[in-house]
């Protein structure tokens, strides 16, 4: 994983818990986020719609995995 970034929405620092492209995964929060030379923001639909259906499942995966940690 890359450096550790800090969420905006939870106001934690950590390493993402999944990176595709420039969208990241709060490793505390599961928020989905973009980071980019601009700075760190919540990613919206349009973000992610170039994502290809095995992305959208990772980003899923790795945000159940922080939501349910009881079914790692």
């Amino acid at each position: 994983m890359s450096d550790p970034i800090s969420c905006p929405l939870c106001h934690e620092t950590h390493a993402p818990a999944a990176e595709l492209g420039p969208i990241a995964v709060c490793a505390k929060c599961g928020a989905s986020l973009v980071v980019d030379e601009t700075g760190i923001r919540r990613a919206t639909f349009a973000d992610t719609t170039a994502l290809g259906k095995a992305d959208l499942g990772t980003l899923q995966h790795a945000r159940a995995q922080i939501a349910r940690p009881e079914r790692r």
